[in-house]
């Protein structure tokens, strides 16, 4: 079973590493990936409720943003030493909009699953 606070916090820690790449003397290509995460940071402030997690699908998706999450940090940490990084950037980018897209699609659900649980209450 998952838990919600999890996700609060893959979504924090991955704006937090991409703050930190995005400084203007590390690699200021990287604010504009910051820019597409601002959606993400605005939600960070709100959090998720405070539940564990019993369906399996929404809990693969938790899943899924954390081997994102890994993959982005491992591409990250090569990227100042790489020699190729228009390359590796465009990888980084692609895992930045798939973990966008899935940070969409989970909250579309959590937000399907609070309506659907409001009707359920007031029949």
């Amino acid at each position: 079973m998952q838990d919600l606070r999890f996700l609060h916090e893959l979504d924090r820690s991955i704006i937090s590493v991409i703050k930190d790449y995005a400084h203007p003397n590390n690699f200021p290509e990287f604010v504009n990936i910051l820019k597409e995460l601002e959606l993400i940071e605005k939600g960070i402030d709100k959090g998720y409720p405070d539940a564990g997690i019993n369906n399996s699908e929404l809990s693969n998706m938790i899943n899924n943003q954390n081997n994102i999450r890994i993959n982005l940090n491992e591409k990250l940490t090569s990227y100042d030493s790489k020699s190729d990084k228009e390359n590796l950037f465009v990888e980084i980018k692609k895992l930045i909009n798939n973990y966008i897209n899935n940070y969409n699609s989970i909250r579309e659900y959590l937000k399907n699953n609070a309506i659907i649980d409001a009707k359920k209450d007031t029949i």
